[in-house]
């Protein structure tokens, strides 16, 4: 099993080489194609048995952490080149946007800390800045969640983590700054790690037409879907906005939460939005709370039902736990490709 934060550290920042004897479920003969096709990519990353053979149960997996992955050293690649001006600007670094519902705070938090550097071969701590689109509470500073607070953008670009944005007395939240000012402080930072989305602290939700707030400058939208909800009735407790909820997954009230339910939710349906309706740069779906082969059973056939199109439209889909640091199954973009070469 993967550590969370180090498959983001290698995606992010180039970290590191993930051990690609791990992370995916795929065939043996995908396996070889994919080392064929695309050695050295990080996008090939696998998920099987030492024997080869697809893993079957959180078991089979080697103890391995999303950390881990993260902090792999990139490889130069025509897929993901660091700071590759035909990408992105080459001053810009990741901007990552964080929607959906069920960890989205969690897992802000959990990789600005993980990311932070200070590592061996770090001279310094990486600047990180921590911002909202929407609202978002802010940690006291007990916490050591961030070294620097800013109530506005900030003026001057500091080593470790900013947590930065618009403080709203009356509600005690952090809102947006302007997007003018944010897109002009981008570029001072080494990572941006921004919360796109709100849920009122609910495990799934819908979208309203304002909704998700994701700035054009982000170069990865991650969103994200809790599993744990799967098999529990519907009801208000569990949903924001109950009522698109139900148009756009079909799911009635008292009903059970199927698969089903949440492939509407992630894809969209009869013109209701879904989760990456507003999404800008690449997107990678993280199924959240993925912590034993229930789970790991429910995040794989929920992939199963994903449309091929839309499959093939993502980065990638990571099945894992904010809360463990863990990446259990990791669905690269290859593998689609690799199947659609192959039929």
């Amino acid at each position: 099993m993967g550590h969370l934060s180090a498959w983001f550290e290698a995606k992010l920042l180039g970290k590191g080489t993930p051990d690609c004897s791990k992370y995916l479920f795929i065939t043996p003969e995908e396996q070889r194609a994919a080392n064929e096709i695309e050695k050295g990519n990080l996008l090939s990353v696998i998920h099987v048995t030492n024997a080869g053979h697809p893993a079957s149960s959180l078991s089979d997996i080697k103890d391995t952490t999303l950390l881990q992955i993260l902090q792999a050293p990139q490889q130069e690649n025509k897929e993901y080149p660091a700071r590759n001006p035909g990408l992105r600007p080459a001053a810009t670094p990741p901007v990552l946007t964080v929607i959906g519902s069920g960890g989205k705070t969690s897992l802000i938090w959990h990789l600005a800390q993980h990311l932070r550097g200070r590592h061996k071969n770090d001279e310094r701590s990486r600047k990180i800045l921590v911002t909202p689109t929407t609202k978002m509470l802010v940690p006291s500073a007990e916490t050591g969640l961030y070294d620097h607070y800013c109530s506005g953008a900030p003026t001057d670009c500091k080593d470790g983590i900013t947590l930065a944005g618009r403080f709203n007395e009356k509600t005690g939240k952090l809102e947006s700054l302007p997007l003018d000012e944010l897109e002009r402080i981008v570029p001072d930072y080494d990572l941006v790690l921004i919360e796109g989305d709100g849920s009122r602290g609910l495990p799934l939700k819908a979208w309203a037409e304002h909704e998700p707030a994701v700035p054009s400058f982000t170069t990865i939208t991650v969103g994200i879907l809790p599993l744990m909800s799967l098999g529990m009735p519907v009801s208000e407790t569990l949903i924001h906005r109950f009522s698109l909820f139900s148009t756009l997954s079909g799911a009635q009230e008292g009903g059970i939460l199927k698969p089903e339910h949440l492939v509407r939710v992630i894809t969209g349906h009869k013109g209701a939005k879904g989760l990456f309706a507003a999404a800008q740069g690449r997107k990678v779906l993280f199924l959240n709370q993925v912590e034993d082969d229930k789970s790991l059973g429910q995040a794989r056939e929920l992939v199963s039902l994903l449309p091929e199109d839309f499959h093939s439209g993502l980065w990638g889909i990571i099945a894992g736990s904010v809360h463990q640091d863990t990446v259990a199954c990791f669905w690269p973009k290859i593998v689609t490709q690799l199947r659609q070469r192959h039929t």
